[in-house]
């Protein structure tokens, strides 16, 4: 073993009863190196990154510490070794301030009381290797994730780490946020220490990783050499095919017919006279940057945001502004961009949250029918292939791709005339989403009209039969199937080409 191998893990396997979540997995974790893990959801990454450290011990195989063989059974021993995991949501005190999160188990305290100036002068001294402009006086419940996520990065390079497992941790950050979180971690790296990257933002992964383990179905698949990854082959070595299958087939869609929605001089405070319109069976994509009014236009067709002007037809018949019962009952339905704030009750279960829109019909004299919602349940989490399928277990356990899988099911229970997207498959994995895409496809080629809100250009180049693409609140200009592009979508939104305004 190298000089450079903090953690090596030979062999390793996981069982949970019958369960195999690792097997025959073998990895080496270098200093100052980032190592990143990716993998569908499922596939084992995060598991691997518990039992570097020691938050769930390895069945099977061997972890070397240092070149020494080691059974860690618990964080505070993996911590003794300088290895360290900093999870996905953060894992702080609420009541305390940044300075006292950061060193919580590690104060120093002189005759059993901690001393606020010696807290204070190692806070000054961490903080200025690090370049986090944190109050250290600021309470944690009042600061954003981005913000509490550094506390946690502090907090592990006050203890020493060694190795650091950063477990999805760009999944609520921006794209500045993004970019100073890559920055301390080539920081960290630059000291010699390790960081072990968990994510399924394969760009993210190939822009900060010098070392790349992909995993499928528990076990290590090969890739290409670091130097040649590209996305593509990432996707492919995670999925088992080509990138070219993530796409399924377009419809046919026939527009000598009645179309289904029309939109008509739409206008709300955020958007401007958007017209347009959507055939049976069409998927017609809102391109453009944030901020450009693509949500904005789907929240007062749906009827969340009154328009001021404007009107909204469904076969003909005119939607009332204002109203989302109005909408419902004219066939349509919506897949909010925010799942977990504007779209599931996380906290009920995956039975009420798919029957959510639809209790008049199932129930008799305010009591759910039994006979009429067990059978439609479970057909319907078996078809989407929710994982684990248990109509009374709680939504928020699940991950964000079978969270989004519940969203679609809601609306599939009586199919709509029209399906409105906002980002659908945000913050899932590849694997969630070549499932979404076909979910997509297949309520297509029913009849379906679909309109797609997606800040991934590729995605609607992917599945749309033309794109509106959007700017400063208008639609600029359209393009169609047979001329679809990243970069005539991009070109279009940052005006680099102006459109047909």
């Amino acid at each position: 073993m190298s000089g450079d191998v903090i953690v090596e893990l030979d062999g390793i396997g996981k069982t949970y009863g019958a369960n195999r979540v690792l097997d025959d997995v073998s990895v080496e974790i270098r200093r100052g190196r980032v190592h990143a893990l990716v993998g569908e959801n499922g596939a084992g990454k995060s598991t691997l990154g518990r039992i570097i450290g020691g938050e769930v011990p390895h069945s099977t195989g061997t972890l070397k510490v240092d070149g020494r063989s080691v059974h860690q059974g618990s964080p505070r021993e993996a911590l003794a070794r300088g290895l360290v995991v900093i999870q996905q949501e953060p894992t702080l005190v609420p009541t305390l301030t940044v300075e006292q999160n950061v060193f919580l188990g590690q104060e120093q305290p002189s005759v059993g009381v901690v001393s606020r100036r010696r807290l204070r002068e190692r806070f000054e001294r961490l903080a200025a290797r690090l370049p986090f402009a944190l109050d250290p006086q600021a309470l944690v419940s009042t600061l954003s994730i981005a913000d509490q996520q550094k506390i946690e990065i502090m907090r592990a390079v006050a203890r020493d780490a060694r190795v650091i497992v950063m477990d999805e941790p760009t999944s609520s950050l921006g794209v500045r946020e993004t970019e100073v979180l890559h920055d301390v971690v080539r920081g960290l790296c630059r000291e010699g220490v390790a960081v072990v990257y968990v994510s399924h933002f394969l760009e993210e992964v190939l822009e900060i990783a010098d070392d790349v383990t992909v995993l499928r179905n528990g076990r290590r698949v090969a890739c290409p050499d670091r130097d040649r990854l590209t996305v593509p082959a990432l996707v492919e070595a995670m999925l088992g095919r080509p990138v070219g299958a993530v796409f399924p087939d377009r419809s046919a869609v026939d527009r000598s017919a009645d179309p289904v929605l029309v939109v008509d001089g739409l206008s709300t405070e955020a958007v401007d006279d958007i017209s347009f319109r959507v055939w049976p069976g069409e998927v017609v994509g809102l391109g453009g940057l944030v901020g450009s009014g693509r949500s904005e236009v789907l929240r007062a067709i749906f009827g969340v945001d009154r328009r001021h002007q404007g009107t909204v037809t469904v076969g003909g018949e005119p939607v009332r502004s204002g109203s989302v019962q109005a909408a419902i009952a004219r066939g349509i339905g919506l897949i909010p961009e925010d799942r977990a704030d504007e779209g599931l009750l996380l906290g009920l279960s995956q039975k009420v949250n798919l029957t959510l829109t639809h209790l008049r019909r199932l129930c008799f004299a305010g009591v759910p029918r039994a006979s009429l919602e067990t059978p439609m349940v479970t057909s319907l989490l078996t078809r989407l292939e929710v994982r684990p399928l248990d109509p009374r277990g709680r939504v928020g356990n699940l991950s964000g791709g079978n969270q989004q899988k519940i969203l679609f099911g809601r609306w599939m229970t009586e199919t709509p005339r029209v399906l409105l997207l906002d980002e659908p498959t945000r913050g899932v994995d590849i694997g969630a989403k070549v499932a979404i895409y076909r979910l997509i496809a297949e309520l297509s080629a029913s009849g379906v009209a679909c309109v797609i809100v997606s800040s991934d250009s590729e995605e609607l180049v992917g599945l749309a039969h033309r794109v509106h693409v959007m700017r400063r609140g208008h639609i600029v200009d359209t393009v169609e199937q047979e001329h679809l592009s990243v970069h005539s979508i991009m070109s279009i939104a940052l005006g680099v080409v102006e459109g047909a305004a």
